[in-house]
């Protein structure tokens, strides 16, 4: 019975971040360039901050589904009769 509380609440906290942090519209590259625009330049300051931010966003958005799924396998357990060994 625990086990899907938890996993309820993983899966709310997941899709609060998720919410919080969302995908840009335009798909960040890994070396800040847009897929649609092209690159802001190799050394610009707005490269940088672009690099960090998709880093950022790609750390978050891993760890809130990673929370989601986490969460939905609680539930399932929860659920289920299957003893936790």
């Amino acid at each position: 019975m625990y086990l899907s509380q938890v996993g309820l609440v993983l899966d709310i906290i997941g899709i609060v971040i998720l919410a919080f942090f969302q995908t840009p519209r335009e798909t960040l590259s890994r070396d800040g360039s847009f897929s649609i625009g092209g690159s802001a330049g190799s050394d610009s300051e707005l490269t940088k901050e672009l690099v960090i931010k998709y880093k950022l966003h790609r750390g978050v958005t891993v760890f809130a589904y990673t929370l989601i799924v986490f969460g939905f396998v609680l539930q399932y357990y929860g659920q289920s009769n299957v003893p936790l060994k």
